[in-house]
């Protein structure tokens, strides 16, 4: 009989004070299901920031091809030495970004070196890729500047080259 437990007489349970027992319980569960919700909200937070900044372009490359305006000039230049073709040209705020395929002629050639003025950055991306962020000047249009093997040509990213001027203002 001593392995056996005797069965709680529930008669005694009424000499408790009741409202002061409910009381307390009452008040343990809220704080854990308010501790609970908490931590369940901050985790939702953490997971869409988490989602939301996986998301964001993060490179030069994916910003410029992400953008959802672009003028897609298609202007190339023959120079000595090297092909340089403007494929894209966005508007990424407060900078234009321009997307350049540059070849060089020959295998052994080296390949042209690009830049533009106002020039804030720029990326290479794969092997003829480049990828320029420029700030446009409130005073003209920038030049496209190619370098090869000592030639040195300018080329003004105008109307010619199929570039509306509103994008440089």
């Amino acid at each position: 009989m001593s392995d056996e437990q005797v069965p709680l007489d529930l008669r005694t349970l009424a000499d408790v004070d009741s409202p002061e027992v409910v009381r307390a319980a009452l008040r343990t569960f809220r704080r854990r299901i308010v501790t609970r919700y908490v931590w369940l909200g901050v985790g939702a937070l953490v997971l869409v920031a988490a989602v939301m900044w996986g998301r964001t372009p993060s490179t030069l490359q994916q910003r410029i091809d992400g953008a959802n305006a672009a003028v897609v000039p298609e202007a190339v230049w023959h120079v000595p030495g090297g092909t340089v073709a403007l494929d894209r040209v966005v508007d990424l705020g407060d900078t234009v970004g321009l997307h350049l395929i540059v070849l060089p002629d020959g295998r052994s050639q080296p390949r042209p070196h690009v830049s533009v003025t106002g020039e804030v950055s720029s990326m290479w991306y794969g092997s003829w890729d480049e990828y320029l962020e420029i700030a446009p000047s409130r005073g003209g249009i920038p030049v496209l500047t190619v370098k090869v093997q000592g030639h040195v040509e300018r080329i003004p990213l105008d109307q010619d080259a199929g570039i509306p001027t509103q994008i440089w203002r």
